[in-house]
């Protein structure tokens, strides 16, 4: 597929991600180092399929303030992509002009910070991330905010 987009549009979109990795993760997950944290993974499957680490949730961590707004790209900071002030894609910057994000449950790719599929949004905005326990435990608030009620353990 990008092999006959890139006749078609120039790119320098890399695939990252190999031919059998487990690609049931998404944006938020990769972003947050979260693909194989049993925790989360256990926090999620105890919730309704409609209660997940999605853009709601970042837009929820924007909120909190728990994502602090950068200035300008910086490697390690979060590319978050806004469409009409929706939260719409995140990605992880690995210089200040490329990214490395996972499309739905897609690849993980290599891109240049705009060389998203434009349903992400027009509008970029740069964010230092928080750290793992930060992001459970925030998880856990948003899921109860939209009526998940976890037992003394978590889940």
């Amino acid at each position: 597929m990008l092999k006959s987009l890139r006749e078609e549009i120039p790119h320098s979109i890399k695939v990252l991600s190999g031919p059998n990795e487990n690609l049931r993760y998404n944006c938020v997950m990769y972003a947050f180092g979260l693909e194989e944290d049993q925790e989360y993974v256990d926090l999620v499957f105890a919730c309704p399929e409609h209660v997940h680490g999605d853009t709601k949730f970042i837009q929820f961590l924007i909120h909190t303030g728990d994502l602090d707004e950068q200035e300008h790209p910086a490697p390690g900071l979060l590319a978050i992509y806004f469409h009409n002030e929706a939260v719409r894609h995140i990605a992880c910057l690995i210089s200040q002009t490329r990214a490395a994000s996972k499309w739905g449950i897609g690849e993980l790719y290599e891109h240049d910070i705009f060389e998203v599929p434009s349903s992400y949004g027009e509008v970029v905005r740069y964010f230092s991330s928080t750290e793992r326990d930060t992001v459970i435990s925030r998880f856990i608030e948003f899921a109860e905010n939209q009526g998940v009620r976890f037992d003394a353990n978590g889940s």
